[in-house]
């Protein structure tokens, strides 16, 4: 590792107000591990941590902001200047974040890590300008955004008595990503899933889930889909869900180790036998 690398810790450098937060947060922290901290609170004398306390800072931050503490000192003058440019915490910027926190929706993401993290930031945002924001209210705020699909996931978190908190439901969906990429691969494996096979004629997306078929069959055909959890049996640690899907007049009825295993089993089983009409095969032409 050269000198340079061992010098200036792995944190991004201050570009503008969104990042600001979490540069703060970091930097905070490791001028407290360097000891230097008490040059930016100025309650320090020693002439050469003060020294060092301003390049470091400095060199935290992008050369775009170089105009903004040009006239600076020391690195309180620096930490002070940085804090009123960036820390807006008027109405304006309340409003801002709170509606994020309120109207962000899954849908509207590229994915969930995207979703989670778009909520967390505002809330961490209103926490730093003194908007202090009830941590039951984050999860709630993040579980109010999910699409209809989440809806047992939602009742079962109820059924089980679970604290509702941001990291709590922010736990919750990102291990129910890592258990829907092992539960596509798991069950194309079983019987129930091979079936899909047949859809390859009907639909050109080969690699969508089968809840995403029953998505798109759904509006096919102007007709309602819901997933319900209708059962759960097992201790804690072993537990298996049952989940209905009324797609129209038809209901399908599946189970598995998780609620959205349950979910993919009985929107695949649905695929193969719904009598109702598929989409027709989009044609791939080549010049």
């Amino acid at each position: 590792m050269t000198t340079n690398q061992q010098f200036l810790p792995a944190i991004d450098k201050l570009t503008g107000r969104d990042n600001y937060v979490t540069w703060q947060f970091a930097v905070r922290a490791y001028l407290e591990h360097e000891g230097l901290w008490d040059c930016v609170t100025g309650s320090a004398t020693d002439a050469k941590n003060l020294v060092k306390a301003k390049s470091k800072l400095i060199l935290l931050i992008h050369p775009t902001n170089y105009v903004h503490i040009k006239k600076c000192t020391s690195a309180k003058e620096i930490w002070d200047t940085l804090q009123a440019f960036f820390s807006d915490s008027g109405l304006t910027r309340r409003v801002c974040l709170i509606r994020t926190l309120t109207t962000t929706k899954l849908i509207d993401c590229a994915n969930v890590e995207e979703y989670v993290q778009v909520i967390m930031n505002a809330a961490h945002k209103l926490q730093a300008i003194n908007c202090d924001v009830a941590d039951e209210w984050i999860g709630t705020f993040m579980l109010a955004g999910l699409p209809e699909y989440y809806h047992p996931m939602i009742m079962a978190i109820e059924n089980s008595g679970m604290s509702i908190t941001g990291d709590a439901i922010k736990t919750k969906l990102l291990q129910d990503v890592k258990s829907e990429t092992s539960i596509i691969e798991v069950s194309a494996a079983s019987d129930q899933i091979k079936q899909l096979s047949v859809t390859d004629s009907i639909t050109s997306g080969k690699d969508k889930t089968p809840m995403c078929l029953v998505n798109e069959l759904a509006r096919f055909n102007k007709i309602q889909h819901q997933y319900r959890l209708t059962g759960e049996q097992g201790p804690a640690h072993k537990k298996r869900f049952t989940v209905t899907l009324k797609l129209g007049d038809e209901e399908y009825s599946s189970d598995g180790t998780s609620i959205k295993k349950a979910q993919h089993l009985a929107a695949a089983d649905a695929i193969t036998k719904t009598q109702y009409k598929h989409p027709p095969a989009k044609s791939n032409r080549k010049n």
